[in-house]
């Protein structure tokens, strides 16, 4: 039987399809299939498939979107494992011997993302971002909830997993995979690797670029699974306040990085409503602050203009406490510090040190508790004791805080 069905749901991509399929020709991996699934193409994709004779087994349809799409690829597959690539994306020429070799060794486990690179629409234009983010397996359905870190063409799973837990749901189209995702890890072994081995081709036409789209269907799959947002949040199910106000915030920093700071205000707030604890997440204030910085350029602090982002953020900040219920205004002290936080980071990784220096001492007087954070502690002292040890000291921290982040794919 054939190791791996490789899916690629296509739709009007021909300029990319070619180069897709030929990164999955040269795997170093060579037992596989793979199956196109023309979803009602408009542009030449049925001609590109058509270059690679019997290695591509084509099955054209009527336009039914991507879950629907995908799920034609699953049930025409004759693999164990199933691999999606999408029609844009590429894979480093060693992506199924590295993912078959964990299924091999591991008889338990039931899918696996891996790391990916942000890449343009132009060929070889890579974007400085990457995605390297994993977590312990136990751990990937809370953090899920909190929002998706890995695209489709990072995931294989184990076929028979899929038919347990079902397949995408066709209600549902840009958070389809996330759904998917949940319902897998949450009854199977979920692991990641952060091994870089997926080029994820972002660009301004493309369906996740559609915030008010993708928020709606990501609340959509979130009422399946946690029921309406009803009621007082306070009394909801910890997993149910996460979900929606994590979703919010993410809508928050799409809007802000598509410049509509009105939607993104209201959706920060909602959030913040949702779950006042959102104000004591550093991640929260550290997005905040990188504004309209766009996502192939994201947390990318050398590129910000910190007296703009500052600016920015402080009015954020005024406008969330405004107004507020006592649960998020009995949170002041610590949203401040943490937006003070937020800008020493972005100043320290940016080697503006006297900068740095500046925002963690208002960071301590608005929330005295940082004072008895080790990291904290140390990151002021080496910022103190001067430029040399700064830098130094530097990466190991950024590390271990931006492993924290998460931002939607």
């Amino acid at each position: 039987m054939t190791t791996v069905s490789v899916i690629i749901p296509a739709y009007n991509h021909a300029t990319f399809l070619q180069k897709t399929i030929e990164s999955i020709l040269d795997q170093d991996w060579r037992d596989y299939e793979i199956i196109v699934v023309d979803d009602g193409s408009k542009d030449d994709t049925p001609a590109v498939a058509a270059r690679f004779g019997s290695a591509v087994r084509y099955i054209p349809q009527t336009n039914h979107g991507m879950a629907a799409t995908r799920n034609i690829g699953i049930q025409h597959a004759l693999g164990d494992l199933i691999s999606f690539l999408d029609d844009d994306d590429l894979w480093l020429p060693n992506y199924l011997s590295t993912v078959v070799a964990h299924f091999q060794a591991d008889p338990d486990l039931a899918a696996l993302h891996t790391g990916f690179q942000l890449t343009s629409d132009k060929e070889g234009s890579d974007f400085p971002v990457k995605g390297t983010r994993t977590v312990p397996a136990h751990e990937l359905y809370h953090s899920l909830i909190e929002g998706g870190f890995f695209p489709p063409s990072s995931v294989t799973g184990r076929r028979a997993c899929l038919d347990k837990v079902g397949l995408f749901d066709e209600g549902l189209q840009g958070y389809a995979d996330w759904e998917l995702w949940l319902r897998l890890c949450r009854e199977f072994k979920f692991i990641g690797i952060p091994q870089v081995l997926v080029k994820y081709r972002i660009h301004a036409g493309g369906l996740s670029s559609n915030v008010e789209h993708m928020t709606q269907d990501r609340l959509k799959a979130i009422r399946k699974h946690f029921g309406p947002p009803e009621g007082d949040p306070a009394t909801w199910p910890l997993d149910k306040r996460q979900a929606f106000a994590f979703a919010y915030r993410n809508a928050a920093f799409e809007y802000g990085m598509r410049s509509q700071p009105d939607d993104a205000r209201r959706f920060m707030r909602q959030a913040v409503a949702t779950m006042p604890e959102l104000l004591e997440r550093l991640d929260t204030f550290y997005e905040l602050a990188c504004g309209e910085q766009p996502r192939g350029y994201r947390n990318q602090p050398a590129l910000l203009d910190m007296a703009c982002s500052e600016k920015t953020l402080f009015e954020q900040v005024e406008l969330l406490l405004a107004d507020s219920g006592p649960a998020v205004a009995a949170r002041r002290g610590i949203a401040y510090g943490n937006a003070y936080l937020a800008l020493g980071m972005l100043s320290d990784q940016a080697g503006q040190w006297s900068d740095a220096r500046r925002y963690l001492l208002r960071a301590i007087r608005a929330n005295p508790r940082f004072l008895g954070s080790f990291s904290f502690v140390r990151r002021f002292l080496k910022l103190c004791a001067g430029q040399r040890l700064a830098r130094l000291g530097r990466s190991l921290d950024d590390k271990r805080q931006a492993s924290t982040f998460s931002t939607r794919v």
